[in-house]
């Protein structure tokens, strides 16, 4: 086991390495109202139990260590719990950002849902622009994202995925293409995805 001292804790956190397995002993970093906290157990065998917490997470700040990055802001929440074992794993993942924007483009928020267990990741999105339009994205992926040195993670059947939009601005799809720009109008869709994920 040993103690490393890290920025923005004042005392030492606790990291202990036995048979492929990390434990975390309450690891708390702080900058500001920002605040990362992992404890708990993840490796290749045996039984997972970790814990992730982010709150306060400005996105603008990603963009200095990605500079390829759409332009993003809003402030992140974000919690995760991982169980089981390496293959298969359980994780639970709960998403929220306040004041959301995206190439200039603001929205009253994002919330997600998200679920994996049995190879099946399940997902519950809602994008709100205001109080009438928004995207919502709700349904069920099939995919392996287990860590056992034996298998890697891929596509293990059919997709089931509904994508909604009544009536969102496009404009904040520019960030994602330089050849889209002053893109005006509302985004009406209602698409249903069913088969094999690697043939849509």
């Amino acid at each position: 086991a040993r103690r490393l001292p890290l920025p923005g804790r004042r005392n030492p956190v606790r990291l202990v390495l036995i048979d492929k397995n990390l434990t975390i002993d309450d690891l708390r970093l702080q900058r500001d109202a920002q605040t990362i906290n992992v404890k708990g157990t993840l490796g290749y065998v045996g039984t997972q139990d970790l814990s992730l917490r982010v709150n306060g997470f400005s996105l603008g700040d990603l963009r200095s260590y990605f500079k390829d990055m759409p332009d993003v802001a809003g402030t992140l929440a974000l919690a995760m719990q991982v169980k089981g074992t390496a293959a298969p794993p359980l994780i639970e993942t709960s998403m929220k950002v306040e004041k959301p924007a995206v190439a200039g483009q603001t929205f009253l928020g994002l919330t997600a849902q998200g679920s994996y267990q049995n190879e099946r990741l399940n997902i519950d999105l809602r994008l709100l622009q205001d109080q009438s339009h928004g995207l919502n994205i709700k349904g069920m992926l099939p995919v392996y994202l287990g860590w056992s040195e034996d298998r890697s993670v891929g596509v293990t059947g059919d997709t089931n995925l509904r994508i909604q939009s009544d009536g969102l601005s496009p404009a904040f799809l520019s960030a994602f293409s330089k050849e889209i720009e002053n893109l005006q109008g509302s985004l009406t869709m209602d698409v249903l995805l069913r088969g094999p994920l690697e043939n849509l």
